[in-house]
């Protein structure tokens, strides 16, 4: 239920850990971290469209969703998602990609890469909308210890102006839809036994990884 996302501020790029949780609820959404409307906006379309694919499959209740999820899942759990560092303001569409992996994440039990950060507006019928800051994003990954960072394909020009050492050293899958964004957002089953969120996940690389966050807190710092 952690995703990691990319920011740019007044200082440059930063990168955004994205954390979800459910509890016993009945459909409810909460969200924190000292956001602003536009981002606010964007965690109500992510779980939006994660909604409407638990519900791509009729007939039944009991039918699953193309990514794992039951259309039941979501009546009887509040779902709360957290933005860290809440004395700092928040605003704009582009953690849209990054929460809706997160959210993902949470119902549907799968690790996140831990190599891999996010950035993209998403829309309501699943495309990847490009968003600004692409050089300052993919540098404060650089810094972070990222190795991937997942654009919306309409930003592949501003990859230009990326410095050659950085951008031979990374990945940059682009993408146009989420349902791409979700082929390539998880560890492999293979990696982690089962995949799930719950179970011990050191065969894999993933963001739940306690000590592998903090080691990207200290590089962020």
């Amino acid at each position: 239920g952690i995703a990691i996302g990319l920011a740019v501020n007044s200082t440059g790029g930063d990168i955004l850990f994205i954390e979800t949780s459910k509890v016993q609820g009945s459909g409810g959404l909460i969200v924190t971290g000292q956001l602003g409307e536009v981002m606010q906006e964007s965690v109500r379309t992510a779980l939006t469209i994660l909604q409407a694919k638990a519900l791509n499959k009729p007939p039944s209740d009991d039918v699953q969703g193309d990514i794992g999820m039951l259309p039941s899942a979501f009546s009887d759990i509040d779902l709360h998602v957290h933005f860290p560092a809440g004395a700092v303001a928040k605003d704009g569409p582009s953690a849209g990609l990054a929460t809706t992996i997160a959210l993902a994440s949470l119902l549907t039990g799968r690790l996140v890469r831990s190599d891999t950060a996010w950035t993209g507006e998403v829309t309501l019928r699943g495309h990847v909308l490009p968003v600004g800051g692409i050089k300052e994003k993919v540098l404060a990954a650089h810094r972070a210890g990222i190795c991937r960072v997942v654009l919306p394909s309409a930003n592949k020009p501003q990859l230009r102006d990326i410095p050659k050492d950085i951008s031979e050293s990374m990945e940059f899958p682009l993408v146009t839809s989420v349902d791409e964004a979700l082929q390539m957002a998880f560890v492999d089953d293979s990696e982690t036994g089962e995949g799930t969120a719950d179970e011990d996940s050191s065969k894999g690389r993933a963001v739940n990884d306690v000590p592998l966050v903090r080691a990207i807190i200290a590089a962020k710092l």
